[in-house]
């Protein structure tokens, strides 16, 4: 399956020490400044920024709307990062965009990195599409992120948490520094962060761009019961909805009734998803501090939290989510993701010094095969901690059959 296109995808390098958009910005001339074919809502921020997506473009599908979705990273599926009106991009139109493009880069002697070809890509298809409107996440930080070459309709920072310090900055307040770059002239920016510290800085940014701020509180909501779970869906659900109040008075016809459907019908896999209610198998994508906080938070009101497998990024605190969630759990499974994985020795060490009863599991799928010859039919089985190693493990569960 299109194995020349995904070698060559995957052989470029993203580059985590220096980023830079003139790339990105002349790959976007030759293809034609793709962006003004259609709108655009930027979505950044430390978490919640899927979460954040996926509302908004429920609830402006449910208006009628044709909508294109870009994320990353995927979970499953590199299709999951480009869709239109939630359908993924196929396999035929991955390697007909990539032909294309390669094409283009040596006619103009470019090169690329996978991020900025993935984005090229997205903003092509959702032009050939016709999208009314798209939805862009944006990849890491923000300023000299590759999908910083739009003009929103309106931007939206969830929160800022230490993250990825060797790049943006060792403290929250030059992370949000960063982020706030999305913020563009004469363009409205939702926020729902709430360090007041982070907030100085953006609106600082806001009143340098002309910028309209607005903060968006849960009471935004009303009676709306966001479909995803947990306390910080409710914030992620508030963006969206100030961002949509926002697009009501910019002339956009969005019904109430798809507001209230878009809220409560909206589906983001990896947060908190019920992959079994028989054992309680839970998968979420939790993979720093703040995500493990807030899943904490919700793993606590459940009474049996027998088994957690956990897996952590090697540029990630790991030490900080092993002193929120395990001593959660009477025993923990310690494995590995795909990519960029801390050494589940390591991390088991780190776990040990909370939960005397610790395996450790580097490979994925033996992990979850062992956790589900342990776990009772009234027992939680949580697996957190890396995004790419929940994505392998509930490709795994759901081959299993366990629904």
């Amino acid at each position: 399956m299109l194995k020349d296109e995904f070698s060559y995808l995957y052989s470029l390098k993203d580059s985590r020490t220096q980023f830079k958009l003139e790339g990105m910005k002349k790959l976007m001339q030759i293809l034609g400044n793709l962006d003004a074919a259609y709108k655009t809502i930027h979505v950044g921020g430390t978490n919640g920024k899927g979460s954040t997506c996926a509302y908004l473009a429920e609830i402006l599908q449910q208006a009628g709307y044709n909508v294109g979705l870009y994320t990353s990273p995927h979970l499953l599926h590199y299709n999951e990062r480009i869709q239109v009106n939630r359908k993924n991009i196929s396999d035929k139109e991955i390697k007909a965009l990539i032909l294309e493009i390669r094409k283009k880069l040596s006619e103009h002697n470019l090169t690329t990195t996978f991020f900025e070809l993935t984005t090229a890509m997205a903003f092509l298809y959702f032009a050939r599409k016709k999208v009314d409107i798209a939805v862009i996440e944006v990849g890491l930080g923000g300023k000299l992120d590759a999908t910083n070459v739009i003009t929103p309709l309106v931007s939206i920072i969830t929160n800022i948490d230490l993250e990825h310090t060797e790049i943006l900055g060792d403290t929250v307040e030059k992370i949000a520094s960063e982020k706030a770059g999305i913020i563009k002239e004469n363009v409205p920016l939702v926020t729902t962060e709430q360090k007041e510290s982070v907030l100085k800085v953006f609106k600082k940014q806001c009143q340098e761009k002309n910028s309209l701020f607005y903060h968006a509180d849960v009471s935004v909501l009303g009676n709306f019961r966001p479909s995803l779970r947990g306390k910080h869906q409710k914030f992620n659900a508030a963006a969206a909805v100030r961002a949509v109040k926002i697009l009501q008075e910019q002339g956009w016809s969005i019904p109430e009734k798809a507001l209230k459907q878009g809220i409560e019908e909206a589906f983001w896999p990896g947060r908190f998803q019920v992959v079994s209610k028989k054992p309680f198998i839970v998968v979420d994508c939790a993979h720093n501090p703040e995500g493990i906080h807030v899943l904490a938070d919700v793993v606590k009101k459940i009474r049996k939290r027998h088994l957690l497998l956990l897996a952590t990024a090697q540029d990630k605190d790991s030490e900080e989510m092993v002193h929120i969630i395990a001593p959660l759990f009477k025993k923990v499974i310690v494995t590995e993701g795909n990519y960029r994985a801390k050494s589940a020795e390591k991390l088991g060490q780190e776990v040990q010094e909370y939960v005397p009863d610790v395996e450790i599991i580097p490979e994925c799928r033996k992990a979850v095969q062992r956790a589900l010859s342990l776990v009772q039919k009234d027992e939680l089985f949580l697996v957190t901690g890396s995004i790419y190693m929940v994505g392998e493990a509930l490709q795994y569960l759901k081959q299993q059959g366990k629904k």
